[in-house]
């Protein structure tokens, strides 16, 4: 009932009508997107594609194709992100992560002033309690958590910030 469009997960729905549009015109392809099996869970698919053109009239007659599910690999993916972000132990982001954003943020900055406040908390060793933070992360844009006892605050606009 409702065909594979019903089962298309919603967040990716657009892309499938776009690559079936791609097919319709001619051009082969592959996608990777998501269903939603009838057990609730989510799968995510590859869709390859050849499209068979008329030599006569230039109109696509029928599509070959085939599906993969490809789950497992999306899952390792993420496993792999993970790990590359995020500290396995205790689950606090790495540099790694914080070079990310960091590069992010001066990416989205187009020539804006913003400030990065770097707080190393192995040195207080217990004069600052987190909880003495919370003015600081309610006016933070982004707090990025870093493995090594410190905390890392990414204001989009300080002044702004401290106006609020």
């Amino acid at each position: 009932k409702g065909g594979f469009q019903s089962i298309v997960h919603p967040e990716d729905r657009f892309l499938i009508f776009e690559f079936y549009h791609s097919l319709v015109k001619g051009q082969p392809g592959t996608c990777d997107s998501r269903i939603i099996h009838a057990n609730g869970s989510v799968r995510w698919l590859r869709s390859y594609a050849q499209p068979v053109v008329d030599q006569e009239t230039q109109r696509v007659t029928h599509i070959f194709g085939a599906m993969q599910d490809i789950t497992a690999s999306k899952e390792h993916q993420q496993q792999i992100a993970e790990l590359a972000f995020y500290d396995p132990l205790t689950g606090l982001s790495n540099r790694r992560l914080f070079h990310d954003r960091v590069n992010a943020l001066l990416s989205l900055a187009n020539d804006q002033p913003f400030a990065v406040l770097f707080l190393d908390l192995d040195r207080i060793e217990g004069a600052l309690q987190i909880e003495d933070l919370q003015p600081f992360t309610v006016l933070a844009e982004g707090k990025v958590p870093v493995h090594g006892g410190a905390l890392v605050i990414l204001f989009k606009s300080l002044p702004e910030c401290l106006r609020r």
